[in-house]
């Protein structure tokens, strides 16, 4: 139902003047938030924007980059359908605890938005701390490096895998 003077096909968050209500921001339409786009972004952020804001101060993210990341965490926190596997994999949760744990570096309103993704997410799916990443298989970070099935031996503070024995120097092929 359209208020006077407001269009009914006009932006959820377009306000008319000629009444007082507040309209609260929606999430995005169609916002992408595969698995492969979250790991890009949680890779950009922790990084390349982390290192840079802490060196420059954030006053150095252009304006885009401030808009694609609160975009996405909008998108975040109103997404239904992330799965605790889903930051697994990503690790999107990690990039999000890091702007959050150091909202003097990163502006405000993105720290906001991870605050409140944060107490979404860990009412939802627990402590960040107890979700670790996938190691082995598809999207694993042990990805084409080994595999579960590979054997190993612990040799000191080291766990060596016997399949790359041949590329230890002899020194430390003696132990094994």
């Amino acid at each position: 139902m359209a208020y006077a003077g407001e269009s009914s096909v006009s932006s959820p968050l377009t306000l008319s003047t000629t009444h007082t209500h507040t309209t609260t921001a929606t999430p995005p339409i169609n916002p992408d938030l595969s698995r492969n786009r979250l790991k890009k972004i949680s890779k950009w952020i922790r990084d390349e924007l982390d290192l840079l804001v802490a060196r420059e101060g954030p006053d150095v993210l252009r304006a885009d980059d401030v808009l694609t990341l609160h975009e996405t965490f909008i998108a975040l926190r109103y997404a239904q359908n992330i799965t605790v596997s889903d930051l697994r994999a990503t690790g999107i949760h990690k990039a999000v605890q890091d702007v959050a744990g150091v909202a003097t570096r990163w502006p405000g309103r993105l720290c906001d938005d991870c605050d409140k993704i944060i107490d979404i997410w860990t009412a939802k799916f627990g402590s960040f701390n107890d979700i670790h990443p996938f190691l082995y298989g598809r999207g694993g970070r042990l990805e084409g490096i080994c595999s579960i099935n590979e054997h190993s031996r612990e040799v000191g503070d080291h766990v060596f895998n016997f399949h790359y024995w041949p590329f230890f120097p002899p020194q430390i092929t003696t132990y094994l």
